[in-house]
């Protein structure tokens, strides 16, 4: 299965079932009703993993992300244009936090909603004890894609993603998941393979 998303195809094997989630149905018709909310892009799962993907492609537009890059918003002051964004780490930890509510909100609305029909099948994916047993992992995953070496004088691309790893971990320490922060170089080939939009 091929999904594509900010220019980039990423393609699962046979085994697992992955979904489009910003583009469902319940999610923009029902779930978008509720102000601020937002979803990771890529649902997948398998027999031995779930995975939330949420993809950043900046490449050719590093500069404008600059401030996206650094954990917690530190970059940005009271008086930076950004200051009601939020940096990835920020941004990651809601969308899965929300992700998981509009599942569930799927899951409570399949008898009376025909736009849940879809993804109310998710709820009983990721309601399992094999996550909380360890049998199955819950990965989440920023793909993030773009030259960040020469943004900074002292911290390289690798550096960035180490410490929006870490945030993200600590902000879904709520959460039984592996905190993942890759992009084409690095990324765990087994469980998709990713290439660009030709």
């Amino acid at each position: 299965m091929e999904i594509n998303e900010s220019r980039l195809s990423f393609v699962f094997s046979e085994e697992t079932k992955a979904y489009k989630f910003d583009d469902d149905k319940f999610y923009r018709k029902e779930f978008n009703n509720m102000s601020g909310s937002k979803g990771v892009d890529i649902i997948a799962s398998s027999d031995k993993f779930i995975h939330m993907i949420e993809v950043k492609n900046c490449v050719g537009d590093e500069k404008n992300n600059i401030w996206r890059i650094v954990a917690n918003n530190k970059k940005l002051s009271n008086n930076d244009s950004n200051r009601h964004k939020e940096s990835y780490d920020v941004e990651i930890s809601k969308k899965v936090a929300m992700t998981i509510a509009c599942i569930y909100g799927a899951f409570t609305m399949r008898n009376s909603k025909e736009t849940a029909v879809e993804l109310k099948k998710y709820w009983s994916i990721i309601n399992t004890e094999s996550i909380s047993k360890d049998k199955k992992q819950l990965i989440i995953t920023l793909f993030l894609e773009g030259d960040f070496d020469n943004c900074f004088t002292s911290r390289s691309k690798k550096m960035i993603m180490t410490d929006l790893q870490n945030s993200i971990r600590k902000k879904l320490s709520w959460l039984n998941c592996k905190v993942s922060v890759v992009d084409s170089n690095t990324y765990n080939k087994s469980h998709y393979k990713v290439d660009y939009v030709k």
